[in-house]
């Protein structure tokens, strides 16, 4: 297998799947220039609210300080939604490139490893069926799987996804809450009760659509629910 990664390498056969150019280790990694273009988040100085960066010695951010309480334990985001990071994330989610699964969920074990998160399943929150048959794949459950296979823990399709909100770009806050009233359901109680839950997503804006999905698996008999988004929405008080 290492021979054949060799070779793979050699010839870039599996190029860095953000940039499509730069060397993929032969596994589709991400480039050493494209890792150091994304906006990492520090892990041991992350807001425990957003999963963004904070300050001070609070354990949340100046804006989750304003947020209801959040019914999750922890919050954890991997880069900031900005410049090469977002152009990523689009290509992941938008643009038909499944492969940029791996090298994210390498980075997620790599970190959830490091701030040594206990936790018996991942949950990743689902598309709703129409955007699902459009976009061929949900992206935040191929992120999930890769982290499973990184970290030999299950992943657990156990949510269903109600409607669909439309765009949600340009909502507020409030409204962004609003339109998650009774998003999700449980489609199996029986591999929540009891579970301290991993719950995944791409991008963690005002945590709308996580709290729904949170409160939801707490009330199905969950013990405690921690979120891991990949990225971390900036500036996001301005919509």
């Amino acid at each position: 297998m290492k021979f054949l990664q060799k070779i793979l390498r050699c010839f870039n056969l599996l190029p860095c799947p953000a940039c499509g150019e730069g060397d993929g280790n032969g596994d589709n990694d991400f480039c050493p220039q494209c890792r150091e273009k994304f906006g990492r988040i520090d892990a041991a100085n992350h807001c425990r609210g957003c999963g963004g960066e904070k300050s001070g010695v609070l354990a949340v951010c100046p804006l989750c300080l304003q947020e209801k309480k959040r019914p999750w334990l922890d919050a954890l985001s991997l880069f900031r939604y900005e410049k090469e990071a977002r152009e990523m994330i689009l290509k992941f989610k938008s643009g038909d490139h499944p492969t940029i699964a791996r090298p994210l969920g390498k980075i997620a074990a790599e970190t959830l490893r490091a701030e040594k998160w206990q936790f018996d399943t991942i949950v990743p929150i689902p598309l709703h069926f129409t955007r699902l048959w459009k976009r061929t794949y949900n992206q935040a459950e191929l992120f999930a799987r890769q982290i499973g296979k990184n970290l030999d823990v299950a992943v657990i399709d156990a949510l269903k996804r109600r409607y669909t909100r439309g765009k949600q770009a340009a909502r507020n806050r409030t409204k962004r809450h609003q339109s998650t009233q009774h998003l999700f359901i449980i489609k199996d109680s029986r591999h929540i009760s009891g579970k301290d839950i991993l719950l995944v997503d791409d991008v963690f804006t005002t945590g709308a659509t996580c709290d729904a999905a949170a409160r939801v698996l707490l009330k199905a008999g969950a013990k405690s629910v921690r979120i891991l988004t990949v990225c971390r929405a900036v500036g996001h008080t301005k919509l």
